[in-house]
């Protein structure tokens, strides 16, 4: 396989070094070929890279739909040239925790690549399990920062946090569900996400990492984001509403007369709100229990 053109990750002629590293590491890391049957992980990622304007427009499109105009209404779709840099160099490195990540039949692929030794087993055995974790992206990120001149050093650091909270949650809709409970509860509010360039760029990313397939799986891949998006704005509006009612009954508890409204609201006798008071309220005296009552 060739080596890709970096295009608009600042690379130019004279950064072959980087270019080729970068291709040594991924160029036929297998991936399983029922959700990638576009081919090795190379592959893939330089489709994800071709996919982000795409991404941004769908996107766009999604959040005028009625089931996600809500969910995605504090969210501005349109990327300045900065934030579409950032999802570039996303984009080329959201995957490459695979080179060391993936596995062939429980083997790891660098292993069998280092003893040049050939597999045999099913295809679908092969996984990347924790491929978007640092223990994998980060040290293979390092590895090129030597040979890596210093604009595109300076994109990533200066962009670090953001690119790396990309390449931590990419895989966060696995298997159709949403973000996980303390995602949501950090990044959306009542059903809706919050106004967060990470998150704005991490859908991006999350929808062209989809998109960088064939044609044919590209349209279940979609759905299957959309479906956890779905989830994740399900869960927020199902936190919101146990947080008020955990809100309530604190407040309730927070003096006798509330909590002797809430009480009688719920349907307990006179007896049993009188008992649950004096538990709660030991000191108070029979005549104040007796008006809050009356």
């Amino acid at each position: 396989m060739s080596i890709m053109h970096f295009k608009e990750w600042v690379l130019k002629e004279d950064q072959k070094s980087l270019a080729k590293a970068y291709t040594d590491l991924l160029s036929n890391v297998p991936q399983d070929p029922i959700h990638h049957p576009e081919g090795d992980a190379l592959t893939h990622i330089r489709l994800v890279r071709k996919s982000i304007q795409e991404a941004v427009k769908r996107l766009s499109a999604l959040k005028r739909s009625p089931v996600f105009s809500e969910i995605l209404q504090n969210i501005d779709f349109n990327v300045s040239n900065e934030e579409l840099q950032i999802l570039y160099i996303a984009a080329w490195l959201h995957d490459i925790g695979k080179a060391t990540a993936t596995t062939i039949g429980g083997v790891n692929y660098s292993f069998l690549r280092q003893m040049d030794l050939s597999y045999q087993n099913d295809p679908s055995k092969i996984r990347a399990i924790g491929h978007d974790d640092i223990k994998h992206y980060g040290p293979l990120i390092g590895s090129l920062g030597p040979i890596a001149p210093e604009s595109t050093k300076s994109l990533y650091l200066n962009n670090k946090e953001i690119i790396n909270f990309i390449i931590d949650h990419h895989m966060s809709f696995r298997k159709g569900e949403g973000f996980s409970r303390s995602f949501i509860r950090a990044y959306f509010d009542n059903g809706k996400v919050i106004n967060d360039q990470k998150v704005k760029l991490l859908l991006i990313l999350m929808w062209a990492d989809k998109m960088g397939r064939t044609p044919e799986a590209v349209q279940n891949a979609i759905k299957d984001n959309e479906s956890g998006l779905l989830d994740s704005a399900k869960k927020s509006i199902d936190q919101k509403s146990k947080e008020e009612r955990t809100s309530a009954r604190r407040t309730s508890a927070a003096d006798p007369v509330s909590m002797a409204k809430a009480l009688v609201a719920k349907g307990l006798s006179p007896i049993q709100v009188r008992s649950a008071i004096k538990g709660k309220f030991p000191n108070i005296d029979d005549e104040s229990l007796s008006a809050m009552l009356n």
